[in-house]
């Protein structure tokens, strides 16, 4: 999640997972939310209310299935988040990536904040990684801004493209595939997530097609699990600031009974 301030014009916005606030280099000032997901789910209203103190343009988050953290926004998270920012003069730009894929509702600050929310809705997690469409609704000047670019741009997607998400939006046959790959994913994930627990680990966040776990040593921990034939990721590899280094991210979307085996050796990788 990240806060910005726009300098002049539109300038770009930088992202940056977690960390200390930060002022970026350029025409705007970044500030990054220290998210802590130990602490539960984010955003965290203090650091939120923090990051606001540097009087920030635009605010950019992920609703549901956030990666890395697999954090989705509660509706009761969101009426304290509302309450925070209806006095400040931001742009709130939601990216809902999940969609029709996420186990958890939909939820947005626009229905607190609608003159001051857009939301940005994609399908290349539900429907393929090649399915380059969103869907952008919200701030009525912002969207028309939008639109006059794309335009002048020619940065439209293809309306062959458009149409085969139609279709697949309205398939029965592919809205039953897509609802089964929900609850296989998020069964997938909660075998593996329970695994860990059981060693003593805590995993982070509700959903997601991965885990975020903390753990003490990253790098020993890849390269003992990668002894046993294990793959994982560091966290390094998804964190621009913060502690990337003492955390791991492990796929959850591949099909095999493994989970305890994974969780058993990441187990001993983190408490020897």
């Amino acid at each position: 999640m990240l806060v910005a301030r726009q300098g002049r014009g539109d300038g770009q916005v930088r992202e940056r997972t977690r960390g200390r606030h930060r002022v970026a280099d350029g025409q705007q000032r970044a500030a990054v939310l220290d998210e802590r997901p130990e602490l539960g789910p984010a955003p965290l209203p203090d650091a939120l209310a923090a990051a606001l103190a540097t009087r920030p343009g635009m605010l950019l988050l992920q609703t549901r299935m956030a990666s890395p953290y697999g954090h989705a926004l509660s509706r009761r998270r969101a009426a304290v988040l509302a309450r925070l920012l209806a006095d400040q003069d931001l742009v709130i730009l939601e990216h809902d990536a999940a969609h029709e894929l996420a186990p958890t509702p939909g939820v947005s600050l626009g229905e607190f904040l609608p003159g001051q929310t857009l939301l940005v809705r994609s399908w290349s997690k539900s429907h393929g990684p090649h399915l380059r469409v969103g869907a952008l609704a919200g701030i009525q000047r912002v969207v028309a801004r939008v639109r006059a670019r794309q335009r002048a741009t020619g940065g439209w997607p293809s309306v062959l493209t458009q149409r085969a998400l139609a279709q697949m939006l309205t398939d029965p046959q592919t809205r039953e595939l897509v609802r089964l790959a929900r609850a296989t994913y998020r069964q997938r994930r909660q075998q593996l997530v329970r695994a860990l627990r059981e060693q003593g680990l805590h995993p982070t966040g509700v959903a997601g097609l991965s885990t975020w776990v903390p753990v003490r040593d990253a790098a020993m921990a890849i390269k003992l699990l990668a002894a046993e034939g294990i793959g994982i990721a560091s966290g390094a590899a998804f964190t621009v600031d913060g502690d990337g280094g003492s955390h791991v991210r492990i796929a959850t979307t591949v099909g095999h009974d493994e989970h305890v085996r994974i969780a058993r050796a990441l187990g001993a990788a983190h408490h020897q």
